[in-house]
């Protein structure tokens, strides 16, 4: 599934430099494996060299991506014993 979601991440890229527009990331795609694609590419070579404008709507996509990734998941609350199991502490 992982390869997937980084194929279609890299097409994504690929559409937006070839007609110079910006696409956002749409609302069910797997969000946290085109994330950690699209995080990769930016550190690549190829992202260095591209121009101004092209580097700009990929960055654009990444934190519109990371936002949607975020929305994902429910927050993580830690789930603590009931008062009459937890060990007292004593201090001293």
């Amino acid at each position: 599934m992982m390869q997937l979601a980084e194929d279609r991440q890299r097409e994504i890229f690929e559409e937006m430099i070839s007609s110079n527009a910006y696409l956002p990331p749409e609302e069910l795609e797997d969000h946290d494996n085109m994330l950690a694609f699209a995080l990769q590419y930016l550190m690549t070579t190829e992202f260095k060299y591209l121009e101004k404008e092209h580097k700009n709507l990929i960055r654009q996509h990444v934190k519109d991506r990371a936002k949607l990734s975020g929305q994902e998941k429910p927050p993580v609350i830690p789930v603590l014993p009931p008062a009459s199991e937890q060990v007292p502490t004593t201090v001293g």
